[in-house]
């Protein structure tokens, strides 16, 4: 047999209600927030690290690969790579400011200096404006014999000074010993290694 509920007084809901209100809220446990690493060379291994992962997270390799030169959809994805690519360098040139504000650093710094961001710059500008010339000629131009020959001749010129320019200057930083080649500067000369821009023709 169920017993009989035992009645409550309206004194006691009241009391009862009241300390519903006043329990104490359950807080979730919060993770730590980070840390600040320890030291100027750990703050800066740490910057680089975030430009390693951007950089996987975006695949910014293999640009001189067939298949990213000979596909309008892999031309137009490997613009927006670049674009996102700048974005993560130019994240890393704010975080090497705030590294020398805030620690402790020798003489001179790590900080790159404006001819490295401008020679970096200037490699991504170039880089694009290859993609861009082939897009432009989408159906006007294909790759035979490792030569890339274009209906047109003023494309053929356009992609072979961008071709020339990028030579030089990817070549020049490729022949240095790499602890002399500033860390942006490297990036792109691994993001292009393993292949060349094939030469133009018609």
């Amino acid at each position: 047999m169920v017993p009989p509920l035992t009645p409550v007084t309206p004194e006691e809901a009241a009391t009862t209600r009241s300390e519903q209100r006043l329990a104490p809220a359950t807080v979730p446990d919060l993770a730590p927030e980070p840390t600040e690493p320890a030291t100027y060379e750990d703050a800066y291994a740490a910057a680089q690290g975030d430009v390693f992962r951007g950089l996987r997270s975006i695949g910014l390799e293999g640009l001189f690969s067939p298949g990213r030169l000979t596909n309008s959809d892999s031309l137009r994805a490997t613009r927006r790579d670049l674009a996102a690519a700048r974005n993560v360098l130019a994240v890393y040139r704010s975080q090497e400011v705030r590294i020398d504000a805030t620690y402790d650093h020798p003489r001179p710094s790590r900080r790159e200096g404006y001819a490295a961001a401008q020679t970096v710059d200037s490699m991504f500008t170039m880089l694009d404006s290859v993609y861009a010339v082939l897009l432009d000629e989408e159906d006007a131009y294909r790759m035979s014999g490792g030569i890339m020959k274009f209906d047109r001749a003023s494309a053929a010129r356009r992609y072979s000074r961008y071709r020339s320019w990028l030579r030089a200057r990817l070549g020049r930083w490729a022949d240095r010993p790499s602890d002399t080649v500033p860390f942006t500067i490297g990036i792109v000369l691994r993001a292009t290694a393993g292949g060349t821009l094939p030469p133009s023709g018609r």
